[in-house]
């Protein structure tokens, strides 16, 4: 199976940590933060991955990754001319993917659970989709996943007003070659980037969308406060 990891962007919530080097190569429990999502898919056996970094960015990657590549997949980078959202920097890897099912991690989400088996039950699944949620009491700074009484997913919200415990959509998604008609067919939001969720939203509309909880601990590391505590939790890794 072959892996994406999504390493772009300007990493301003954690400015001015990010103001000479890019937030996925902080360190975080003495490793580059990226190492983490590299280990997990050497651990789920992806065999191949790409990481689709900003332009420019590749000497400082590969110097940072270079004494660990024993423990991670075949890598190959991807760039990235400009950070215009989730969906724009996944569409940059149809070549790779190549008509097969992928796995897609977020660079800067850290998390405990093995995937070995969530990739198992998605390759035996038909279903074109899967997304993995974790519970948060922040709901207004992640995707949102709303259930019915029947415990049915209902509705995908980006950012909403709610309060208490919900389930937020973590960085951890399934694809087969479908995604990238779904990003050929959204519009920009109205921060003029191409969102996952309005893919995941086309998804779920066809009855495409496929979840799973996952059972440990995830932690998304790109704010301060965040990436504190990812370096405490991996502590006790």
């Amino acid at each position: 199976m072959k892996g994406i990891i999504l390493a772009g962007g300007r990493g301003k919530r954690l400015y001015p940590l990010t103001k000479s080097v890019n937030k996925h190569l902080l360190h975080v429990h003495g490793k580059p933060m990226i190492h983490w999502a590299l280990v997990k898919m050497k651990e789920a056996e992806v065999t191949e991955a790409a990481i689709v970094i900003n332009c420019g960015e590749r000497a400082m990657f590969t110097e940072a990754l270079q004494p660990f590549e024993h423990l991670y997949p075949v890598y190959q980078f991807i760039e990235q001319s400009a950070p215009n959202g989730i969906a724009a920097a996944l569409a940059l890897t149809e070549d790779f993917a190549n008509g097969e099912k992928f796995v897609v991690l977020l660079g800067d989400n850290l998390f405990e659970d093995d995937l070995t088996d969530y990739l198992a039950v998605y390759l035996q699944s038909d279903q074109p989709a899967q997304i993995l949620l974790s519970p948060t009491v922040t709901p207004k700074q992640f995707a949102i996943a709303t259930f019915s009484a029947e415990n049915e997913l209902v509705s995908l919200q980006e950012k909403p007003d709610l309060k208490g415990k919900q389930w937020a959509v973590t960085g951890i998604y399934c694809f087969d070659a479908t995604v990238f008609r779904h990003i050929d067919a959204i519009a920009p939001s109205a921060r003029n980037e191409l969102e996952i969720t309005d893919v995941l939203i086309r998804y779920l509309k066809k009855g495409e969308l496929e979840w799973r909880r996952l059972k440990g601990w995830w932690i998304d590391a790109g704010t301060h406060q965040s990436y504190q505590l990812a370096n405490e939790w991996l502590g006790g890794y």
